[in-house]
């Protein structure tokens, strides 16, 4: 198949993708009809079937059983026409989406500590008439980092120190600079040395003031444009942190790197300053763009806005000391339950107690209560929620529902247990559904409507009815997108002992949003099915590489088969030839093979079948101006008028791949300037691969080659 018919079929598969797409959420409108309209059809046609009926007046017989059955006829049309909200929540699951619940907003807060110290999962933290939560367990440090520096060949190419590094200041570090070769290093400098065998986090920010913006990540996969490797001081020698998290994939974005030392760390003397070392080493590969940091600090804790006031956790196995590290576990109510083939069954035979080392709680249970069990479960309820430990009781009837008088239910925390009908003692988990369409009559399941509040059961039939005890194992609250909150507020924690501590959070609240609505639903369900799944066209190719997670393009373009054959003998016709501009890329650069990667991967989702893609980078052709021309007496710096108009007749060409640079263009653009009498002379003289110069003097560039302006040289004469 030749490539004119390749690009035609693409189009017209497009087309009917979209046609498709388009038709595909519209519904014919039954109701169309009024009741008027209706009578005046009816009598239209009673006049042509039998013109012996005359008398068309209220009175007569047949005039008003042909009224009833008008009336008959809208009714059933109005009905026919309603499409029940249980009905639209089927239609949106067969599309394949649901109704987005309330989700919690999440923050940043910088914590000033007067000591070590290490902070709880689900600690709270108050803002304003708002319930934040540490989302993690946080070791926090007196002192910080205290400067950072990076060493390439024994010399330091960049430092930032002292005041630079203190809270509420800003620095710009260029991360390793143009000092990206191999066994170049970024040190972080530490007042103290970090506790070992907990788990520590170091919070990294990076600046995002480029003229293009970088691709998230949000998929498994991607190819980091660096390795770098993670080491500590300790014992004489740096050691690995082993297990490192990177967050930020090689300070690309903003991010938590997390790890857990091994061995304590030593004091070392790096370039004449002595302290407790982390240090990156860069091993290989290139960034498009150098990060620039404008933050680091071990004391950034990410928090959430929840209320968690029920909790519980399921351990597998048959131990006799489970640990819990949350907040509510030391504060709340706490019980035990034993699991046994599916039933968990309430046992006081426990111990409670606190281990401030290991900074959690540990729950030790007599052996004899866990010597059978499967399972452990621990329940941690705060105070001012134990009047609803017991839900209801369920009567064995159909379609039960509680009304939990809540509306900032966090929807995926909602768990509960209900009494077994058989082992009177024991409570099963039931599992919480979208709906009951898939349940069968012996399922355990339960339908929470956090819209309204209310949690639901089966029929018997789709989904078991409860009979017995309903107690409530998981609950937590939420404010959604009231929790967005504004940079910059002054929060505390809720606990006695932690409310000296001092608080900020350094951004603004984000991701927390309110309960979708089912008109919400279907119009994104809607913008979602136009948008196509699989590239079609040139244009979804060059969109979708556009889109590739931690990448920053400049610009890319499907290269038509025609001008590839001119320039490679064995070109497949079925192939997709694409180059791709990469943010400020430069001939050479060792990102090419990343980023071949990334976008490799990513098209694998959407390229069609039989279709490789292969891509090319721009090959810069440098162009040689040479002028000569007379030039009026009355204006100042005109040689330097002329180069600048050069200059911006040739800045089209850009980011323009396989251009023909104009030579009359160019001529006429610098023969219409105010500064110019005449032209003598102008030529244009080309250096690249692939570039020619046909009769006109136009230069003809590769399908993948840009025009770079190397220089300018000018012979100006006063006329």
């Amino acid at each position: 198949m030749c490539c004119q018919s390749m690009e035609n079929m693409r189009s017209y598969l497009g087309d009917l993708c979209n046609e498709w797409e388009e038709n595909m959420l519209s519904y014919p409108d039954i109701d169309d009809e009024e009741y008027g309209g209706i009578v005046e059809e009816a009598l239209s046609t009673v006049i042509n079937i039998y013109p012996e009926w005359t008398d068309f007046n209220a009175h007569d017989p047949g005039i008003t059983i042909l009224e009833l059955f008008a009336l008959m006829k809208e009714s059933q049309q109005f009905f026919a026409d309603q499409v029940s909200e249980e009905n639209r929540r089927k239609y949106l699951k067969l599309l394949g989406m649901r109704r987005r619940h309330k989700t919690p907003a999440h923050s940043l807060v910088r914590i000033k500590p007067e000591e070590d110290d290490l902070l709880l999962q689900a600690h709270k933290i108050e803002a304003g008439n708002l319930c934040f939560e540490t989302l993690r367990t946080k070791q926090v440090v007196k002192h910080d980092v205290c400067s950072c520096l990076h060493v390439c060949r024994g010399k330091i190419q960049e430092e930032v120190r002292g005041e630079q590094m203190e809270p509420g200041h800003a620095f710009r570090f260029p991360v390793f600079g143009s000092g990206q070769e191999r066994d170049s290093q970024i040190y972080v400098c530490l007042g103290e040395g970090l506790p070992v065998g907990v788990p520590l986090e170091l919070y990294i920010r990076v600046s995002k003031k480029y003229e293009i913006r970088r691709n998230p990540i949000t998929r498994e996969g991607f190819v980091p444009l660096v390795k770098l490797k993670w080491q500590y001081y300790s014992q004489g020698e740096w050691k690995d942190l082993r297990n490192a998290e990177d967050q930020t994939y090689g300070f690309l974005f903003d991010g938590f790197v997390r790890f857990t030392l091994e061995e304590p760390m030593e004091e070392t003397c790096i370039q004449e300053e002595t302290g407790y070392y982390l240090r990156v080493v860069f091993l290989e590969g290139a960034y498009d763009a150098v990060p620039i940091l404008t933050g680091i600090s071990m004391n950034i804790c990410e928090v959430i806005q929840r209320e968690t006031l029920v909790e519980s956790e399921i351990w597998r196995g048959a131990s006799k000391r489970v640990q819990y590290d949350t907040e509510l576990s030391v504060m709340g109510r706490s019980e035990v339950y034993i699991g046994k083939e599916d039933i968990f069954y309430p046992t006081e035979d426990f111990q409670k107690r606190i281990d401030e080392e290991a900074g959690c709680v540990c729950f030790d249970i007599g052996e004899e209560s866990v010597s059978d069990a499967d399972c452990i479960m621990v329940v941690n309820r705060s105070f001012d929620l134990l009047h609803r430990r017991v839900l209801g009781e369920g009567d064995g009837l159909p379609c039960q529902e509680i009304d939990l008088e809540d509306l900032q239910i966090l929807y995926e925390s909602f768990a509960i247990l209900v009494r077994d009908t058989e082992e009177r003692e024991g409570y099963r988990l039931w599992r919480q559904v979208e709906d009951f369409a898939g349940s069968s009559p012996d399922d355990r399941h339960y339908v929470l409507d956090s819209q309204k509040g209310i949690l639901c059961f089966g029929d018997g039939r789709h989904g078991m009815a409860p009979e017995g005890e309903i107690l409530l194992t998981g609950f937590a609250r939420t404010k959604g997108s009231e929790g967005n909150v504004r940079k910059g507020a002054s929060w505390h924690f809720f606990l006695d002992g932690l409310q000296g501590l001092e608080l900020t959070n350094i951004c603004e609240g984000f991701g927390g949003s309110d309960e979708e609505t089912l008109e919400d639903s279907f119009l994104r369900a809607e913008k979602y099915l136009k948008e196509p799944e699989c590239a079609v066209t040139d244009q979804d190719y060059e969109r979708y590489v556009r889109q590739t997670p931690g990448l920053m393009i400049e610009s890319c373009k499907v290269l038509s088969f025609k001008d590839i054959r001119q320039f490679i003998k064995k070109a497949e016709e079925t192939a997709v030839y694409m180059v791709v501009k990469p943010y400020r890329w430069q001939k050479g650069s060792k990102i090419e093979d990343s980023y071949r990667q990334n976008i490799g991967r990513y098209l694998e989702r959407y390229r069609m079948v039989g279709n490789p893609v292969i891509l090319y980078f721009p090959e810069y052709v440098d162009v040689q101006v040479y002028v000569e021309a007379v030039v009026k007496p009355q204006y100042l710096k005109v040689e330097e008028r002329v180069k600048q108009a050069v200059k911006q007749y040739l800045e089209r060409y850009r980011n323009s791949f396989g251009s023909v640079v104009s030579y009359n263009g160019l001529y006429g653009y610098i023969d219409s300037q105010d500064f110019i009498v005449h032209i003598r002379s102008l030529s244009m003289e080309v250096r690249g691969n692939g570039a020619r110069r046909n009769g006109e003097g136009d230069i003809l560039l590769s399908p993948y080659g840009i025009a770079v302006l190397k220089g300018i040289k000018t012979s100006l004469t006063m006329g």
